[in-house]
């Protein structure tokens, strides 16, 4: 019988395999408003890291700032039209201007909430 002494020592390992790699996160884009791309993120590339709310795109904003605009000119039109009729004393048309004031603000939120939509950005993942 022979003894041998032993030392602990790092022996580098290599295994050859094949698989398939996913991510564990994926991210599906998509735009609630149409328009031109007028600037990417350069850390928008497959397999980069992207923080939550970080802007990835941004649309062209034209159309959508002039039907703010629009709607603004539209509000001041009908709170005008509304105090007209109130001080004759219309009650026609001051049922008539109070609805076009409060279309003139719906169409003003929408077109703010438009606007704020031209800039796309990574969406935090629900838990």
């Amino acid at each position: 019988m022979k003894v041998q002494s032993i030392s602990l020592s790092t022996v580098e390992v290599t295994v050859t395999a094949h698989g398939n790699v996913t991510a564990k996160h994926r991210v599906e884009l998509s735009a609630r408003v149409t328009g031109t791309i007028l600037w990417r993120s350069p850390a928008f590339e497959t397999g980069a890291m992207v923080s939550a709310g970080a802007p990835l795109l941004k649309l062209d904003p034209t159309d959508y700032q002039l039907a703010l605009a629009e709607g603004r000119q539209a509000l001041a039109s009908a709170k005008l039209s509304l105090a007209d009729a109130r001080a004759l004393r219309q009650t026609a048309r001051i049922e008539e201007a109070s609805a076009a004031v409060d279309a003139a603000e719906a169409r003003i939120d929408r077109a703010e909430r438009d606007l704020a939509n031209t800039e796309i950005k990574r969406r935090s993942t629900p838990s």
